[in-house]
C-alpha cells in the first residue's frame, strides 16, 4: 500500500502537445519520458505491468496525435495520449495512455484531461465519422462507457450481439496496433494483451458487465477488452449528460460530507 502523501498546494496547470515525437526537442523528450515512467510505476508492483512500461517507454511518443499533460509545479500528475488512424472517409482515435498519479486521483484531473481531448474530437466529428477506441481490463470502465454512450453507439454490447460495423473498426485498429495478437471480434477480447495480470481491478455493480468480463476476459492471461464508441451528435449529447450529471452528484456528495460552518 502506498504511504499517505502530503500534496503540494500549487495550482494545477495543463499542457497540450501535438505530435510530440516530432515537436519535442531531444532533451525535453528524454526528461518527459522519465517523468511518465516514474508516474506510471507508482501504480502497481505487478511484474507484467512494470515490464510493459519499461518496454514501451523508449517509443512512448511514437505515433501520438495528442498528448495532454497535467502538472503541479514541476511534477507530472497525469497524462492522456491518443493515436489517430485513417479508415477511408472515417477516422479512429485510440486512447494509447491515460494515467493520474494515485495521490491525486479523485480531484477531477482525469475528467479534465479527457474533457480537453473530447472537445477537439467533438469538433472533428462534425460532418464526418469518428470512432473512439480503448482497451481495458476494468469492468468499471466498461460499464461507464456503456452507460455514457448507450448500447447503440458502443462495442461490444454486453447484452446481445455486437454491431458488425463497430467490430470491423476494432479489427482494423487491432491489426495495426497489435499484429499477431489473437482477437475475437464477437466479444471484443484481445488475448494476452498485457502478458499477465496488469492491475488490480475494482468490481462493477453492473451485473451484465460483471458477468461479461467473468465469462470472456481472462485477467491472469492478460486479456483486455477493446471498446469502440461511434462519435456522433447523439452519442456526444448522451456523454455530456452522463458526465455532467456524474460531476454534479459528486459535488453534492462532497457538500454533504463537508462540516457545517456557522
Amino acid at each position: 500500500m502506498q504511504p499517505t502523501e502530503t500534496l503540494p498546494t500549487e495550482t494545477l496547470r495543463y499542457e497540450t502537445l501535438r505530435h510530440p515525437a516530432r515537436t519535442l526537442d531531444p532533451a525535453r523528450a528524454e526528461a518527459l519520458r522519465a517523468q511518465i515512467l516514474t508516474l506510471n510505476l507508482r501504480l502497481s508492483d505487478a511484474p507484467a505491468f512494470r515490464a510493459n512500461w519499461q518496454a514501451r517507454i523508449g517509443g512512448f511518443f511514437d505515433g501520438l496525435e495528442w498528448l495532454e499533460l497535467a502538472w503541479c509545479g514541476d511534477r507530472l500528475v497525469g497524462h492522456h495520449g491518443t493515436r489517430r488512424f485513417a479508415l477511408g472517409r472515417a477516422e479512429a482515435f485510440y486512447v494509447d495512455n491515460f494515467t493520474v498519479d494515485p495521490a491525486w486521483q479523485g480531484r477531477g484531473i482525469g475528467r479534465t484531461l479527457t474533457g480537453r481531448w473530447s472537445q477537439r474530437l467533438a469538433l472533428r466529428s462534425l460532418g464526418r465519422t469518428v470512432f473512439l477506441l480503448a482497451r481495458t481490463q476494468s469492468p468499471v470502465i466498461g460499464a461507464e462507457t456503456a452507460a455514457a454512450v448507450g448500447a447503440k453507439h458502443a462495442y461490444p454490447r454486453f447484452v446481445g450481439p455486437a454491431d458488425p460495423a463497430l467490430a470491423r473498426v476494432a479489427e482494423r485498429v487491432v491489426d495495426a496496433l497489435w499484429p499477431g495478437k489473437a482477437f475475437d471480434p464477437q466479444t471484443g477480447v484481445l488475448q494476452a494483451a498485457y502478458g499477465g495480470r496488469f492491475l488490480d481491478v475494482a468490481p462493477t455493480r453492473h451485473a451484465a458487465v460483471a458477468a461479461y468480463f467473468a465469462r470472456h476476459v481472462d485477467l491472469d492471461r492478460g486479456d483486455a477488452l477493446v471498446q469502440v464508441v461511434r462519435a456522433c451528435p447523439g452519442s456526444w449529447a448522451r456523454m455530456l449528460r452522463y458526465f455532467v450529471g456524474h460531476s454534479l452528484r459528486r459535488l453534492v456528495a462532497r457538500a454533504r460530507l463537508s462540516p457545517t460552518h456557522a
